[in-house]
């Protein structure tokens, strides 16, 4: 006998498994895709029309772990792609993991024979302040060692959620009400930010559908029953060991990418600018 749904008040859209089936889902389309231009600039159509992909990316060796991505956003075919995390708790080493998953993305595009760069768009949708910054939008990008030259190649977005309260930024009104929905845990609420807003009524309509969801509801709670032990040990337990392992692979891509500038053709002194290492490194890179 399977056990009856609770109809429930209220849902952490923040939780790993409500926000990655939220945003991927074809319901939410329209208030992502708002969401998504208004922070980058890209088309709304481009991204309504965009491939939402699982998160899993490519593996460079058979014994490798798996690379999970939340979400994966192909916005042409070879041209442009954007990837979202949601990061609830900072572990130490979210904001790196995701910075390699980015690059892993462009070294593989590199690989595909395009004349010209792909780009790669990286948001972190961020639960709590790294920066210690004041602004709730926090926006970076690639540049040369001297800062004369901007590397559109990989662009990051830190969405820094506990500062939208911030009064001293203008931010657009799209941007806030996404902002507003995701941190809405109560359904009553949810309605009445969505109200009067097909885009939004349609993504608070998925948002109740997944709350009675057996399949679902059982992901979601054993998220939120588990999450903090499992973040808090992964952070004291297993931190020094996080910590190597994303230096090395940070190390990797770092040298795969110099690697692919070389075969498009960059000069060295580009390329050191670029990937901030010394002209000696870059050609002992290449060598080996």
């Amino acid at each position: 006998m399977v056990d009856e749904i609770i109809k429930r008040d209220e849902i952490d859209i923040l939780n790993d498994a409500c926000f990655k089936s939220l945003f991927r889902s074809v319901e939410a389309r329209g208030m992502v895709s708002r969401f998504l231009s208004a922070l980058t600039g890209i088309s709304k159509e481009r991204f309504l029309n965009a491939e939402y992909v699982g998160g899993e990316l490519t593996k460079k060796k058979l014994t490798e772990r798996g690379k999970i991505a939340d979400i994966i956003i192909k916005l042409d075919e070879e041209d442009e792609t954007c990837i979202v995390e949601m990061n609830k708790y900072d572990t130490g080493d979210i904001i790196e993991k995701n910075l390699s998953y980015a690059f892993s993305v462009f070294n593989e595009s590199t690989k595909k024979g395009i004349r010209k760069w792909p780009k790669v768009i990286l948001i972190n949708i961020d639960n709590f302040n790294r920066f210690n910054a004041g602004e709730p939008i926090i926006e970076l990008e690639m540049r040369d060692t001297k800062n004369k030259y901007n590397i559109d190649i990989v662009k990051v977005y830190h969405i820094v959620l506990e500062n939208f309260d911030n009064l001293n930024y203008n931010i657009d009104k799209e941007i806030t009400k996404f902002v507003e929905f995701i941190k809405t845990s109560k359904f009553s609420d949810l309605e009445k930010i969505s109200k009067g807003d097909n885009d939004y009524m349609a993504g608070y309509r998925k948002v109740e559908d997944l709350s009675t969801d057996p399949e679902f509801i059982g992901y979601y709670d054993y998220e939120q029953a588990h999450q903090d032990d499992l973040e808090m040990a992964e952070y004291t337990g297993l931190k020094k060991g996080i910590e190597q392992g994303t230096q090395l692979g940070i190390e990797q891509t770092k040298k795969e990418l110099v690697i692919n500038m070389k075969e498009k053709g960059l000069s060295l002194e580009m390329i050191a600018d670029i990937s901030n290492l010394s002209i000696e490194e870059v050609e002992k890179i290449i060598n080996n």
